[in-house]
């Protein structure tokens, strides 16, 4: 089994490994711890500051019994000199860095599909708001021309009342001499 880890001392620090597990380059020697039932030894990586990409072998209960009599714990890579671990030190800052950016781009992108949405929702509300209003001023158009012919029949009524009661008037007028001529 092998695992990410951090540890300092016998302080236990979990630091995230800024890289993905690769099986490739973690090729523990097949050990067993000391205890009484001599458990498969475990390998981890460290990725503290004093010990970056380290890896070591240790008992798989050393962390969960701290105070277990197991003494099994061996670095299977050499130290690394200052400016590695210095360098090693600034690349897993960098990778985090990378890693925060792209968080935050990722986030700014879905922030923006979402304002797409609202912004197509937003456009299919205007469209049905405009074809109910272009409906509406249609209706509104329909009843200003029923208004005008209104307007027009009521301006023309005194007239037509006017030649009705003048017909009217002429025909009672000129009736006692038609009726004398028969």
């Amino acid at each position: 089994m092998v695992s990410t880890s951090s540890t300092t001392g016998s302080s236990r620090q979990h630091d995230q490994p800024p890289l993905p597990f690769d099986g490739q380059f973690y090729n523990p020697t097949p050990r067993h711890c000391q205890c009484v039932d001599k458990k498969p030894a475990v390998q981890f990586v460290s990725w503290t500051r004093a010990n970056p990409m380290r890896r070591f072998t240790v008992c798989p209960l050393r962390f969960s019994n701290p105070n277990g009599k197991c003494e099994l714990y061996q670095w299977n890579d050499p130290d690394f000199s200052e400016f590695q671990k210095k360098t090693m030190q600034k690349l897993r800052e960098k990778i985090i860095s990378l890693e925060n950016e792209v968080s935050r781009l990722e986030a700014e992108v879905a922030h923006m599909d979402e304002l797409a949405t609202n912004v197509a929702k937003l456009r299919e509300i205007v469209a049905e708001k405009d074809l109910l209003l272009q409906g509406k001023n249609d209706l509104l158009d329909k009843l200003q021309e029923e208004v005008k012919v209104k307007k027009t029949e009521i301006c023309c009524f005194p007239m037509q009342l006017l030649y009705f009661s003048s017909v009217i008037l002429l025909a009672c007028w000129c009736y006692p001499f038609v009726a004398s001529v028969e």
